[in-house]
């Protein structure tokens, strides 16, 4: 382990049952590239939608401006929030931007 670690806590759920925590320092080597992951969504609920609302929402309970969240879903570094807009369009986003902030 080197001088610059730092200690976490990492808490797992085996099996879904009890939780157990455990300490692990970070250690210089260790990986820091997000992981994506996908998973099931329930017929009838758009995964778009719920993930570009819920980016908004985050972001302007951080004081972002809307003008700025226009750029995160513009910016090609921002992975899917990119790719969202890609796909379903800037009135797609304005949408989503209006219903959080209730303007643009």
């Amino acid at each position: 382990m080197s001088d610059h670690a730092q200690p976490v806590t990492i808490t797992r759920k085996p099996g879904g049952a009890s939780v157990e925590a455990a300490a692990k320092a970070l250690e210089d080597d260790d990986p820091y590239a997000l992981m994506a992951m996908s998973y099931p969504v329930p017929e009838g609920v758009d995964p778009d939608l719920e993930l570009a609302r819920c980016l908004v929402e985050e972001y302007a309970l951080m004081g972002w401006s809307p003008e700025q969240v226009r750029g995160l879903f513009a910016d090609p570094h921002h992975g899917k929030a990119h790719e969202i807009r890609q796909q379903r369009g800037a009135a797609f986003i304005e949408e989503r931007i209006t219903e959080v902030f209730g303007h643009g």
